[in-house]
């Protein structure tokens, strides 16, 4: 009778602790789309592949932020510009 309910014990702790887990990283992390890398929800872009994740926010920069923010999303893009010049 102990051993079944120290069985017991162990299960109800070890599955809640796997549902808090998975409860935590539900809010805490976003899955990339593209790759399916686990990636912190502040990001916008992967930090696997570097493809977007979600939409920005309306009001958040013009065109010329964008296109800024898109030409530094490449993997070395922000390298290769400080080095050319």
């Amino acid at each position: 009778m102990e051993t079944a309910l120290n069985i017991l014990l162990a299960v109800l702790i070890l599955g809640g602790s796997a549902l808090l887990t998975q409860w935590f990283t539900h809010f805490m992390y976003i899955r990339c789309p593209s790759c399916g890398i686990l990636n912190a929800r502040r990001r916008t872009h992967c930090r696997g592949c570097s493809s977007r994740l979600r939409e920005e926010p309306p009001g958040r920069g013009g065109q010329a932020g964008k296109d800024a923010e898109d030409s530094s999303s490449q993997p070395g893009a922000r390298r290769q510009r400080d080095v050319m010049g």
